[in-house]
């Protein structure tokens, strides 16, 4: 037999190094783009280097952290960037297990595609479900780990808001010979934005169109509120609006025990002076957690919470003032605005949207009733033309 020289051994030692190097760098490029876009350039897919894009029917979602410039005034920067680590790295996870593609990360927001660059059945459900586990995440998990150095602040526990609309949009490789990025162009990508911008003036925390609605597999699957219909700056035609309550129906069989892990952890960057304090502030939080659980069954807890809203928050009652703040936007609609204020007045819990609603048709109202001319074909489109819609 050929002996082995110790030059052979050399190469093939030599060869190994560069492949976990090339790994190492392929997994780092998949943090910054999606991994299918990372696969063509590496395949040296025809298009992957270039200026493409094709016509594509996408979901769009866009999240905020409400009042997040309050936020960064008042923290410093370490606890400001062990919040905003956390939380950007749980939401991440739960939207990737739904399918999602996270395709860029905006200061505090996130804006997230489904049914592109790969193809993903019933996109439209997934992120509806995938903005429902966000929302229960932060509020049953995230603000507790939250709560030692907000408190200290005198800052409110977070909170967020998430607008998504599907739509036709371009999508692929965009930019210049010099600069590409992968991305989505066209009004529906807009659109989705203005409405994570209308959950602060209704209200609610999350805001799909009907547009996403009519893709459900079955509208039973989530519980759903219509909202209003809006004609929003930019826009001739008006945008029925729905504000996504709680998922009745899982839309898929599956855990989140390895999403919202209550050991969340940030991966440390090279620079020890200022990441030494960020993980000792870590360690101190996480050591005053109650250690009779274990994470386990912590995550396990989670997991059955995330999907479905507590039955105290959606109760009976909760679900009759839906069905009566929908007549009373049906009626205030067709110009019918003591039938109405009859149907808002049967509301037992009045929120921001039906408060809302009641001082439009108080204002309808009061206009008709000065024999003013309403519009020649009342329609009661709410027309939002402000900057901030």
């Amino acid at each position: 037999t050929e002996e082995v020289s110790p030059s052979m051994i050399k190469e093939v030692r030599n060869m190994q190094i560069t492949f976990v190097a090339l790994r190492r760098a392929l997994e780092t490029f998949s943090k910054f783009v999606p991994s299918t876009v990372v696969r063509n350039i590496v395949y040296g897919g025809e298009n992957a280097s270039r200026v493409h894009v094709k016509h594509r029917q996408v979901t769009i979602f866009f999240s905020d952290i409400a009042g997040f410039t309050s936020i960064t005034e008042k923290l410093p920067v370490q606890e400001l960037l062990y919040i905003l680590t956390t939380y950007l790295t749980v939401m991440t996870k739960i939207i990737e297990s739904f399918h999602g593609v996270v395709a860029e990360i905006l200061g505090d927001g996130l804006l997230v595609y489904w049914n592109t660059p790969d193809n993903i059945e019933d996109h439209a459900a997934k992120a509806l479900a995938a903005a429902l586990a966000c929302q229960k995440a932060l509020h049953t998990s995230l603000n507790e780990k939250f709560e030692q150095i907000l408190t200290h602040y005198n800052l409110h526990p977070l909170s967020i808001r998430i607008g998504i609309h599907t739509g036709k949009v371009l999508s692929g490789n965009i930019g210049s010979d010099q600069k590409l990025k992968f991305g989505c162009m066209g009004d529906a990508v807009n659109l989705a934005s203005r409405l994570e911008g209308l959950c602060k003036l209704y209200g609610v925390e999350i805001i799909c169109s009907e547009d996403t609605v009519r893709m459900l597999p079955t509208r039973e699957t989530f519980l759903l509120r219509e909202l209003d219909l809006v004609r929003v700056k930019g826009k001739s035609q008006p945008t029925k609006l729905f504000h996504v309550v709680r998922q009745d129906k899982d839309v898929e069989a599956k855990s989140l025990l390895n999403v919202v892990r209550m050991d969340t952890t940030v991966q440390k960057s090279n620079d020890k002076g200022s990441f030494e304090k960020f993980a000792s502030m870590r360690k101190k939080l996480l050591r005053n957690k109650s250690k009779s659980q274990s994470s386990k069954s912590k995550s396990q807890q989670l997991a059955r919470m995330v999907f479905f809203v507590q039955d105290e928050m959606v109760d009976d009652v909760y679900r009759r003032d839906i069905k009566a703040y929908e007549s009373s936007l049906r009626e205030f609609q067709e110009g019918n605005f003591e039938a109405a204020m009859k149907f808002i007045n049967a509301i037992e819990r009045l929120d921001t949207a039906a408060l809302y609603l009641k001082r439009r048709i108080e204002a309808a109202a009061d206009h008709k009733k000065n024999e003013m001319t309403l519009q020649e074909k009342w329609t009661g489109i709410n027309n939002l033309l402000g900057k901030d819609f």
